[in-house]
């Protein structure tokens, strides 16, 4: 039975599952660290059921995971459906997303098909926080990037994009 208290928790980690991809596209590693436990594992570029990828251990490692964005002018990640199973003061969550990524100098813009597979747990005064994610890609294809045309400015090129991108504070979206 769903109680008022399980259907808190469930809205606590879906925002914190839109932290995690609020926190990748805006580079701000502050933010990262804050969904985290200290002794979190994330394992990246795992099969899709879950296995094999890299795993790196600890907060400083995770976060450290972030400054592969680098190489992308920009990023855009989209939640499209989230499972959640909470049981106590542990939860899980399986969530499938859509990473749109512009690299840098490409031309092309990279269109991913993700699933996370999270454990979470919660925390001294009762928030949650991730301590293992595990992020599979499913499918992926590149696509042309155009020149973005805003009525009434100049268009806007790849090289501005990269440009503003690259050159906007951390804290911009907060």
């Amino acid at each position: 039975m769903r109680t008022t208290r399980t259907v808190s928790d469930e809205t606590e980690i879906r925002r914190l599952i839109d932290v995690y991809f609020h926190a990748v596209d805006a580079r701000d590693h502050e933010r990262m660290r804050s969904i985290y436990t200290h002794d979190a594992e994330f394992t990246g570029l795992a099969r899709p059921d879950g296995t094999g990828g890299h795993t790196h251990s600890g907060i400083d490692a995770v976060v450290a995971l972030l400054d592969g964005t680098k190489s992308f002018a920009a990023s855009c990640h989209s939640g499209s459906n989230t499972v959640i199973d909470v049981d106590g003061d542990t939860a899980t969550a399986d969530t499938f997303a859509v990473a749109f990524v512009l690299p840098k100098g490409e031309g092309s813009v990279r269109v991913r098909g993700l699933r996370y597979r999270d454990r979470l747990v919660r925390v001294e005064g009762g928030g949650w926080l991730i301590r293992g994610r595990v992020h599979c890609p499913l499918w992926q294809y590149d696509t042309p990037a155009t020149a973005l045309a805003l009525p009434g400015a100049a268009e806007l090129t790849m090289a501005t994009a990269t440009a503003t991108a690259t050159a906007a504070p951390a804290d911009a979206d907060r």
